[in-house]
């Protein structure tokens, strides 16, 4: 399935089941849960403006049903991710800015708890909740793998830019950020890293473990979980991946001038106020190199998500699985 979550932008929801006669024999079928981070509708089965270059979610997508009038349970990362988990929303879970529903309402179950109490063996990598450093909901998980042993006496922080991926030389790299001291969330930041590199990068590392577990033999059913940090921001990757793309032939994504006009005043007054990144860009001519970096990204993320895929077609588990790759919401560019 697909689904576009709709609200300020859309994400991506997929479904891919596989059926044979392994599900006739009534075993339990594998899951395999993939998230991406920040990633809109723009992918290529969906023919948007702008398209991106995604081939392995389009070869997923046409093995499921296009679902295309869903709604995202929240407006960023939290909500969303803790709703996708916990099946409720938020005005259940109280999730409304951090995902830390666990800790707060401990009687409400992620999925992994409910995979693990249903006799299933639990696997998770990378961001699948957004929780803050030293609060993650570790209930339900046979094994969480973390890049490093520090991540784990840190409180499971994923780490996504520190000290050990590449990072591009000079740095910050991009016209937005030219001349400014960025801190943390390297927000805006696009650029091309040497290609060689991308085995170093952060959701590469994570991939590769999922790649791993998928041509293991499992004694018991499994549910592994993969969540990579593409397309956050930053959009660092490799340079392949930019060279994809013609910048100067990249189409803009439709914007509608009035879309604060009929907001409450208090709210409009902080989204215009926000509106000034977008002038910024226009300013420095640099709208088009942000909706690169942003393409850019999403097919290294489709390129991911291709390992994954390309393992699991070589696995024992290829007839007997399903499959879900899903985004916690869009990013609008505008």
């Amino acid at each position: 399935m697909i689904r576009k979550f709709k609200l300020c932008a859309e994400a991506i929801f997929l479904v891919s089941i596989t059926v044979s006669s392994v599900l006739a024999e009534k075993k339990q079928p594998n899951v395999l849960f993939l998230a991406v981070d920040d990633m809109n509708d723009w992918i290529g089965c969906l023919n948007t403006t702008p398209s991106t270059i995604t081939p392995n979610i389009d070869r997923l997508a046409a093995r499921g049903v296009n679902f295309s009038n869903a709604h995202t349970c929240g407006v960023y990362c939290a909500p969303a991710r803790a709703a996708i988990f916990s099946g409720q929303f938020a005005s259940t879970t109280g999730c409304y800015q951090s995902a830390d529903y666990f800790t707060d309402r401990p009687e409400i179950e992620g999925l992994q708890t409910s995979f693990s109490k249903a006799g299933y063996t639990t696997l998770g990598a990378g961001k699948l909740l957004h929780h803050r450093e030293g609060s993650i909901d570790v209930r339900g998980w046979d094994k969480f793998f973390l890049r490093k042993p520090s991540q784990r006496k840190e409180g499971w922080t994923l780490d996504n830019w520190s000290e050990e991926p590449p990072f591009p030389d000079p740095f910050p790299a991009s016209p937005f950020n030219e001349g400014k001291k960025v801190t943390g969330g390297l927000f805006l930041e696009w650029a091309g890293l040497p290609n060689e590199k991308e085995e170093e990068m952060a959701d590469t590392i994570r991939v590769n473990w999922a790649v791993e577990q998928l041509k293991k033999d499992h004694d018991k059913p499994f549910f592994i979980a993969c969540g990579i940090y593409a397309p956050h921001f930053p959009n660092y990757c490799s340079q392949k991946y930019f060279d994809l793309y013609d910048r100067d032939e990249i189409e803009l994504p439709p914007y509608n001038a009035n879309d604060l006009d009929d907001l409450p005043e208090r709210i409009k007054k902080a989204k215009t106020g926000r509106s000034r990144i977008h002038k910024e860009l226009e300013e420095k001519g640099a709208v088009k190199d942000a909706i690169h970096g942003y393409l850019a990204c999403m097919s290294y993320a489709d390129a991911m998500m291709g390992r994954i895929l390309d393992a699991l077609e070589k696995s024992p588990h290829a007839d007997n699985i399903i499959v879900v790759l899903w985004s916690d919401h869009g990013y609008h560019h505008g």
